[in-house]
Formats: C-alpha cells, structure tokens, sequence
C-alpha cells in the first residue's frame, strides 16, 4: 500500500514574527494572546482561517455570576 503526505504552509497573512509559533506536523500556528497585535488579525486569516472559539473578546467569562 503506498502513502502520500500533505504538508501544510504558512497562510499568506501570517506576519515573519509569528512564523515561530507554526506547528508544522498540525498545521496551525498557536500565537499566544500576549504576543497579538490586534491590527494582524485580518491578516491571519488571509488564505486561512481563525477559529473563533479561542479569539479572546476582552472579557471573563468567570465575572459574570452576581454575588
């Protein structure tokens, strides 16, 4: 049985600083939030994707219970 392997790139609008932050063997990068200017964002999904579950909104979610 014969195998071929996809490599996946960088997308297009990822920034040379972030380029440290790509996991090759998954396919992502993994920038973390202290490291991003929000001004990069748009360009992050460029030719990608951002996943929506962990962009950070600036809020906790563990202050919104009245006490």
């Amino acid at each position: 049985m014969f195998y071929f392997q996809i490599a996946w790139a960088l997308n297009k609008g990822v920034k040379t600083e972030y380029k440290q932050f790509w996991d090759v063997d998954l396919g992502v990068s993994y920038i973390p939030w202290e490291k991003v200017k929000l001004d990069d964002l748009e360009g992050f999904a460029e030719g990608g994707m951002i996943d929506q579950e962990t962009v950070n909104t600036g809020t906790d979610s563990n202050n919104d219970c009245d006490s």
